[in-house]
């Protein structure tokens, strides 16, 4: 089971009403995560997806360890 944080979840409802007027020209996915790494509840099908995609063009079996890890190092 899955549990996202509330106030991460909150966060990307808000950059989605923000940036309302870029959903006209550009897919717009508003990605939220904690500092304590708690995902809202687009961003981690989001990171997941990415992870896959780097995972199938690397070649890398590790690359969703090394995405995860260098989205903590930047937050």
């Amino acid at each position: 089971m899955i549990l996202y944080c509330a106030v991460a979840t909150e966060a990307e409802s808000w950059k989605r009403l923000k940036y309302s007027t870029l959903a006209a020209m550009y897919y717009f996915m508003p990605d939220a995560i904690e500092m304590l790494g708690a995902l809202g509840e687009e961003a981690m099908p989001f990171t997941s997806d990415l992870s896959h995609c780097i995972c199938a063009t690397t070649g890398e079996p590790r690359s969703s360890s090394f995405l995860s890890q260098r989205l903590r190092v930047a937050i």
